[in-house]
């Protein structure tokens, strides 16, 4: 028998992108779950087409958001999606006729779209990541980027058929907006945690980072939107050390 699954989103002024999103995710799943930390935008408008499971939680990290929706959901297994990611036909069918084992985590495949372009290779094909799950077996951290389920060391992880679209970046601009933003994060997150990068990964990580985009992950093949990808990976990686010694200094 099919096992019913909840789809809990995050948002936050998604207007331009959630239309498309909802109109997917309701295709696969009776139970949609709107977590939003206050969009001032028509997210919210939008939204109430397609679902009145709206929740207000201010945000926090993106791992307590998607816990708080998982808490809400009516059905034991979940499915975490992000307001720019778009499912694709054989997922879909997929999350409408599977039977979820306990004891599972299942990954799914991004395919990531930068301003019209898809990428093929550069580390985001495929992009491999665990979203689905039981809510009673696991949860997400508090990680302050890229938060990751709790178990996903130790239980059998699944891959799904099919992928989600990925629109994350619109143009040069915005993808070094993003990265900036994740590599304050990351400095952060390596404060809380209380790790001290070594100085082997403060000198030699960004030369790693590069050189793991655009030669082990072929992003040389992505042309010249792998290099670009490529370097600010490793300027990314560079802030992300250049941030933590900043925050660290007293004021």
């Amino acid at each position: 028998m099919p096992t019913p699954i909840s789809i809990i989103i995050m948002s936050y002024n998604e207007e331009a992108i959630i239309e498309d999103c909802l109109k997917a995710a309701t295709r696969a799943s009776d139970d949609i779950v709107i977590v939003d930390s206050g969009s001032t935008d028509q997210t919210l408008a939008i939204a109430k087409k397609y679902t009145d499971r709206i929740f207000y939680q201010k945000m926090d990290t993106y791992g307590t958001q998607k816990n708080f929706g998982a808490d809400q959901a009516k059905n034991d297994w979940v499915f975490a999606l992000d307001c720019d990611e778009i499912l694709n036909e054989e997922l879909i069918h997929y999350l409408k006729t599977n039977d979820f084992k306990d004891g599972h985590i299942y990954r799914l495949a991004r395919k990531t779209n930068f301003g019209g372009q898809w990428i093929k290779y550069s580390d985001m094909w495929p992009d491999w990541i665990n979203r689905v799950y039981n809510r009673h077996e696991n949860k997400f951290d508090d990680y302050l980027v890229h938060e990751r389920l709790t178990g996903f060391d130790t239980m059998k992880k699944i891959k799904m058929p099919g992928f989600v679209y990925h629109y994350s970046y619109n143009n040069y601009e915005d993808l070094a907006t993003k990265y900036d933003k994740y590599a304050r994060l990351g400095a952060m997150n390596l404060i809380k945690e209380n790790i001290k990068p070594s100085l082997l990964k403060v000198s030699l990580g960004p030369l790693f980072r590069f050189l793991k985009t655009y030669i082990f992950k072929l992003g040389i093949l992505d042309g010249k939107l792998g290099l670009t990808l490529s370097i600010e990976a490793a300027r990314m990686v560079r802030k992300r050390y250049k941030y933590y010694y900043q925050l660290k200094k007293p004021n």
